[in-house]
């Protein structure tokens, strides 16, 4: 999940994006609540990302790609069990 946007006054820096789990120390612990699929809900997240994205491209607009933003499933499966 991205969590953390700055913009700058000077157009030659460029934006900052962390996810979460960038900004949580190394030694956090993450719980779950209830049942809940992470590997279900991570796909699911990046279908509608992914369809957002090509819906903005298709409509004309220059967002960052998807994965600028967010993690691929398999990604975030194996940072979480690391």
């Amino acid at each position: 999940l991205p969590v953390d946007f700055r913009r700058t006054d000077d157009p030659a820096e460029a934006v900052v994006s962390r996810s979460l789990l960038e900004l949580l120390p190394s030694d956090a612990v993450i719980v779950r609540l209830g049942p809940w699929s992470l590997q279900e809900h991570g796909v699911r997240t990046w279908r509608r990302v992914s369809t957002l994205y090509d819906s903005l491209v298709d409509s004309g607009a220059t967002p960052g790609p998807p994965d600028t933003l967010f993690l691929p499933p398999e990604d975030l499966e194996r940072r979480i069990s690391t």
